[in-house]
């Protein structure tokens, strides 16, 4: 029996990225840096090394550029925080890494992170379109069931074999409406004498 996988939560959970993730925000707020990539590059390496060193990025020889401390935001004024972050593209780069990490599911979601912020995740784009082809054709598949029994169901209620056919007498027809029907009185009884007065 397959084990039953866990859900998206309990796997963000247990894996820790959630908390990674939620420091890397913080950390953005506080420390305010002018590029994303760089920024998590940085925290990922200097908390979490070991498993960073592991990434197709670090193979490859991959590094990005230090980042710069922006001064132009001022902690205490939260719609230019927000439009900083928003500038910073900071919600999509992390929906990227989570929506990877789920999709995967990997051991090493650090590595993970690490790959797709410097982008040398193709490796997982192989893995990520050969699923889109099987879910699709799963699906067009699906489709040609429902319409092949749509059709037989079709089929089954309008060609019915002539043994199976039952022959309806055939009603007569009502009478218009606007005739007036003239009341007949009831017949006589050949013993009854009418009354002669």
């Amino acid at each position: 029996m397959p084990a039953v996988q866990e859900d998206a939560q309990q796997y963000l959970d247990r894996t820790g990225l959630s908390t990674i993730l939620e420091t890397i925000v913080s950390g953005c707020c506080r420390d305010k840096p002018d590029q994303i990539a760089p920024y998590i590059y940085r925290y990922l390496m200097d908390n979490f090394a070991n498993s960073a060193k592991q990434s197709k990025a670090k193979s490859k020889g991959v590094s990005l550029p230090d980042w710069n401390r922006r001064m132009d935001i001022r902690p205490t004024n939260a719609k230019a925080m927000e439009e900083y972050l928003e500038d910073l593209q900071l919600r999509p780069m992390l929906h990227r890494i989570t929506e990877k990490a789920l999709v995967h599911r990997p051991a090493n979601v650090i590595a993970l992170a690490m790959d797709v912020v410097c982008g040398t995740d193709d490796h997982l784009k192989d893995a990520e379109e050969r699923a889109a082809t099987s879910l699709q054709a799963r699906q067009r598949g699906n489709m040609a069931r429902k319409t092949a029994a749509k059709k037989a169901r079709r089929g089954s209620l309008t060609s019915v074999p002539e043994t199976e056919r039952i022959d309806l007498p055939e009603k007569e027809p009502d009478p218009p409406e606007d005739e007036e029907e003239e009341d007949e009185p009831p017949p006589m009884s050949p013993h009854v004498v009418p009354n002669a007065e």
